[in-house]
């Protein structure tokens, strides 16, 4: 391969005083600019590693702010009072936005400028961003109404309005439980108000536009990069993006943790993170994301439609009457597209199989932070930082590394799709580990049959129904302060400490939250999880080759759409809902108020980490018989997009060389011909 075809990324351009550089003999299509503004110099840029390069961080900030969502998932529940089944629906509105519109947009990708494509599609993804930070300007926060700051009085008398306030559940003769209940003024953490609807609108409306933006990146870029540049690489361009594409979710989850650590209204409150009242910054995430995704989105408007030298041209448009194509028409030729596409037998498979672990990952995956958060006692900071960290070691290795197997080891498709269930199966047994790498039920005092003697809050008026966990001297949890016999509060450094706990021997005090746990199973679950995500990566880039290799190349495009399709609808889209729906069946304690119930206050953590890996496991089965039965369908087939260029720039003589169907028809074809012309040829024939 010759040094300016490395440069390009497609065959150099055609030396006939017409190069990138040059204007002239290279039409508007091939030209780096917009409208009348084409500059010379930038010229230089029609290459496709520069569009990778250039393309890179708006991938990086678009994947960013698609599982950003993800990470703040508990903090909405707190402020907003969502039940993970809500939670589920918004992370489903996005797929929502992308079902609308993703058909007609692949079927379209070879008549519109991808490029100018990707601007708009990047663009939405900003102004989304943007749009669901409104919930938080539109829906205010409630709670801590003259938050505790470091800059109020500590004198006595303003901690005793502090600490006789319902919300801290102290000791009191006075049972107003049901008197405040519907008290607007009244707000606690995790149940639904007034704004809930409101919030869940806005948060809605702002992930079907993020959808919007979604439709065209994956069948774009790859008919863009495909149809530019040699085969041979684009499996490496693919990768590269993609390999960028996944430090997003790292970045997400990691600047998650970051603004997990800021309080919501970003005042110096003198609460804890691992208080049950905290709530964190979590709209200045969809802000900082969404305006990074408009400013790298500018240059991509600036892109040709098609590099120049590139030899897979736009098809003619034919002349005479067919070239005027009515409504009517289109259809039926996209519905003998979709039946030829869906009629491809190791198309479907492996587009099921993928759905199925789609399912999968847009559920658990989605509400992975809530599940660290819960089985293993950690703030949401650190779910985060944790989450990111292996998402960003384990996926972008992995898919550097199947993006170099597939592109310069060129793997034959049907490779790719045995290294691919190969990779299912070792996901499959990993799994099973995870009924085990969990953590047990906290003991909780005041839970249940879980009691101490009556008699020390026999006066108290303690309300069951309240979440407000305090760890005592005696290390022993209580579901609130009441439970413990607290009846004071003092404000310090660290945050709240109740004293004169009755039920605590001696009197002792209280923290706010769960007490440290013994449990040491979080490492041992995060290494097998980085193990299994690495391994899972590898075959991403394996898995979309084999893809878009076993349709031809007049369907590529409208597959990837399809493919986009079907695994966002039944993958993306149903996951989260379904998953959300699992781990409220697995509550023990609601927080509630007269708008219903909201979030969930205390999960059974054993029945959640039963029900997650049942799922995952019976799920698995079903994939991976998928996949073998689609490595039966395609042992013996050959008719495989894999053709190339010449190493001159030329195009192959015979671009499906890898068909001998078609070749022995050529041949005789060619035959019969020459026989027909040379008669003496002809005589002798018997």
């Amino acid at each position: 391969m010759s040094a300016k075809e490395l440069e390009y990324g497609v065959d150099p351009p055609e030396q006939d005083g017409a190069g990138p550089d040059e204007e002239g003999g290279v039409g508007p299509d091939e030209q780096c600019g917009v409208g009348c503004f084409r500059p010379s110099f930038l010229q230089r840029c029609a290459r496709m590693g520069v569009f990778v390069a250039l393309y890179s961080p708006a991938s990086l900030c678009t994947s960013a702010l698609s599982v950003y969502m993800s990470s703040q998932i508990t903090t909405l529940e707190k402020q907003f009072g969502f039940t993970s089944a809500q939670s589920g629906f918004l992370l489903s509105c996005n797929d929502i936005g992308f079902l609308l519109t993703t058909i007609f947009v692949a079927n379209m990708a070879r008549s519109v400028h991808i490029p100018r494509s990707l601007f708009i599609a990047t663009m939405c993804f900003g102004i989304s961003g943007v749009f669901c930070s409104l919930a938080y300007f539109l829906a205010p926060v409630t709670f801590n109404e003259q938050p505790i700051t470091s800059n109020m009085s500590s004198s006595r008398s303003d901690l005793s309005i502090k600490t006789n306030d319902s919300r801290n559940q102290l000791c009191s003769l006075t049972d107003k439980t049901s008197q405040e209940f519907c008290d607007p003024k009244v707000a606690k953490v995790g149940a639904p108000s007034e704004f809930t609807t409101v919030a869940i609108v806005i948060i809605a409306v702002g992930m079907m536009i993020q959808g919007l933006g979604k439709a065209p990146r994956q069948p774009y870029i790859i008919t863009y990069i495909d149809d530019n540049g040699r085969k041979q690489k684009t499996a490496f361009f693919i990768g590269v993006i993609m390999a960028i594409g996944i430090f997003g979710p790292g970045l997400g989850f990691g600047l998650g943790a970051v603004f997990s650590q800021m309080y919501v209204t970003l005042e110096d409150v003198q609460l804890t993170v691992r208080d049950p009242q905290w709530i964190g910054a979590w709209w200045l995430g969809f802000i900082v994301f969404g305006l990074l995704a408009v400013v790298v989105s500018i240059p991509l408007m600036c892109f040709p439609k098609r590099m120049p030298g590139s030899k897979r041209k736009t098809p003619p448009k034919r002349k005479g009457p067919e070239q005027k194509t009515g409504l009517k028409q289109s259809m039926r030729e996209l519905a003998k597209k979709l039946a030829r596409i869906l009629g491809n037998a190791r198309f479907s498979l492996n587009l099921a199989a993928v759905c199925l672990v789609l399912f999968l990952i847009g559920g658990f995956l989605a509400f992975t932070p809530k599940y660290l958060e819960t089985q293993f006692f950690i703030p949401a900071w650190h779910a985060n930082a944790v989450m990111g960290g292996v998402l960003i070691v384990s996926t972008c290795i992995g898919t550097i590394v199947g993006g170099y197997l597939t592109s310069y080891k060129k793997l034959h498709p049907y490779t790719c799709i045995r290294l691919v269930a190969a990779v299912n199966l070792f996901s499959m047994v990993s799994t099973c580990l995870g009924f085990v790498l969990g953590c047990e039920n906290p003991v909780i005092v005041g839970l249940g049959e879980t009691t101490v003697n009556s008699t020390c809050t026999s006066n108290c008026n303690c309300d069951s129904t309240e979440y407000l966990p305090v760890c005592g001297s005696d290390n022993r949890n209580y579901l609130t302060p009441c439970h413990a016999g607290c009846v004071d509060g003092a404000l310090g450094a660290a945050g709240m400490t109740y004293t004169n706990c009755t039920c605590i021997e001696g009197g002792g005090w209280a923290t706010p939250g769960l007490c440290q746990t013994d449990c040491q199973m979080l490492w041992p679950f995060l290494s097998v999880s980085l193990l299994t995500s690495l391994f899972a990566a590898v075959s991403i880039v394996p898995g979309i080759m084999f893809g878009v290799r076993c349709v031809s190349d007049e369907d590529k495009s409208l597959a990837v759409g399809v493919s986009s399709f079907m695994q966002t609808t039944f993958g993306w889209m149903i996951g989260p809902v379904v998953s959300g729906k699992i781990i409220d069946t697995c509550c023990k304690l609601w927080s509630s108020s007269c708008y219903g119930n909201g979030a969930c206050a205390l999960y059974d953590i054993e029945d959640f980490r039963f029900r997650r890996y049942a799922v995952e496991i019976a799920a698995k089965c079903l994939v991976m018989c998928l996949y073998v039965a689609c490595i039966w369908v395609s042992r013996n087939r050959t008719d495989w997009s894999i053709e190339d260029d010449g190493d001159d720039g030329k195009e192959n003589k015979d671009e499906n060389s890898a068909i001998p169907e078609k070749e022995e028809l050529i041949t005789k074809k060619d035959k019969l011909h020459f026989e027909t012309r040379d008669p003496i040829v002809k005589s002798r024939k018997p």
